[in-house]
């Protein structure tokens, strides 16, 4: 596995050593990414919507909306180096989660409600390039700020803040139609956490994104 990773950073190396001298600088500097796609993130199985049956209690969650993911969204801004290194901070909304609940209790007492999730990430990475003319393959690694927020709307008014620092990895490809546009398609995972004060399992991302690039 080291040697694997030893190798992977020498072939960096040398195509960034050989991009220098053949690359044109317009490969160079600024760019900015609008980016949507799909999300799954699996909090139903997260422990924050357990179903309870005791003696005299019950729970019980219906009408679940995103519990397995949905649609996602953000943007991203980077510099290039060169052709083959770069470095970018970004951010992702993430699908909004809501159940309704139903709690009875003996005698007789019904309390129903919705609890909601709100959810989203920036990060930063540094992106490693293979260029194939006007075709790159990228990957990239860093951290992430994962902000999320359990609302329950109830009398007790249950709120929640479970934010957290993950790991992101990802890769893609990318395509440049001129020498200011491109579009591409990425996959990105964001780590799980348990988080530390409310002890509550955040569950991992894997996205699926298509994007727009500018370069400016």
């Amino acid at each position: 596995m080291i040697k694997n990773i030893y190798r992977f950073i020498i072939m960096i190396l040398v195509f960034t050593a050989v991009d220098d001298v053949i690359a044109d600088s317009s490969n160079y500097g600024f760019y900015i990414d609008g980016n949507v796609g799909y999300a799954s993130t699996d909090w139903l199985n997260s422990g924050l919507f357990p179903s309870i049956v005791v003696p005299n209690f019950s729970l019980n969650f219906t009408n679940f909306k995103n519990g397995h993911g949905g649609f996602t969204y953000g943007m991203d801004v980077g510099y290039l180096f060169n052709r083959s290194i770069g470095i970018e901070m970004g951010g992702m909304v993430l699908p909004a989660v809501s159940a309704n609940y139903i709690i009875n209790t003996i005698p007789n007492i019904t309390i129903t409600g919705v609890d909601n999730i709100s959810n989203w990430f920036v990060y930063s990475a540094g992106k490693f390039i293979l260029p194939i003319k006007n075709f790159d393959v990228f990957f990239k690694a860093g951290a992430a700020y994962r902000d999320v927020k359990f609302r329950g709307q109830d009398e007790h008014n249950n709120n929640l803040d479970l934010n957290g620092l993950s790991f992101i990895g990802g890769s893609g490809a990318e395509y440049h139609l001129n020498s200011s546009w491109s579009v591409e398609a990425q996959w990105m995972y964001v780590t799980g956490y348990t988080n530390v004060n409310q002890g509550i399992k955040v569950p991992a991302v894997n996205l699926i994104a298509v994007g727009l690039e500018f370069n400016l």
